[in-house]
């Protein structure tokens, strides 16, 4: 069955795109949904136009992307923590908790998902943390946990 997507489904397409899918699939679950339409005439005229408005807003998030890259690369991040004597979190710093500090310290509101974590941290000190707006942008912070 061809479909015309409505919104970005992952590891499917984009918005606007036209897919063919199984039936199942798209009867099913992609236009209860509202993930998708039937591929009519007019839905695939409208899918065209969509496909250009989509891309100029890609367009520019991508550059606000590598804005925000930008100003965040190298910046130091202070987050204050409480722990026992040796230095050990009750609980751990996760991407949420970075992601409310950056925006505390700079103003700037990021999602949490693109906080990736090299590992979990339960510790005080110094860890370098790389923020991934799209696969070819990329920004690294420092980020420091300290001790209340």
């Amino acid at each position: 069955m061809k479909i015309v997507l409505k919104q970005d489904v992952e590891k499917l397409g984009v918005e606007g795109e036209i897919k063919e899918v199984k039936n199942g699939y798209a009867l099913n679950f992609l236009i209860p949904q509202k993930l998708a339409v039937p591929a009519t005439k007019k839905e695939i005229e409208k899918a065209q136009k969509m496909q250009t408005e989509v891309k100029k807003r890609k367009k520019l998030a991508l550059q606000d992307d590598k804005e925000l890259a930008k100003k965040l690369n190298k910046q130091k991040i202070k987050i204050l923590v409480k722990t026992n004597e040796e230095g050990i979190l009750f609980g751990s710093v996760t991407t949420k908790n970075i992601a409310k500090e950056i925006k505390n310290q700079n103003k700037i509101e990021i999602d949490d998902k693109i906080i990736s974590l090299p590992k979990s941290i339960k510790k005080t000190g110094n860890y370098q943390i790389k923020l991934k707006f799209a696969p070819e942008i990329t920004a690294d912070i420092k980020l420091q946990v300290i001790k209340k």
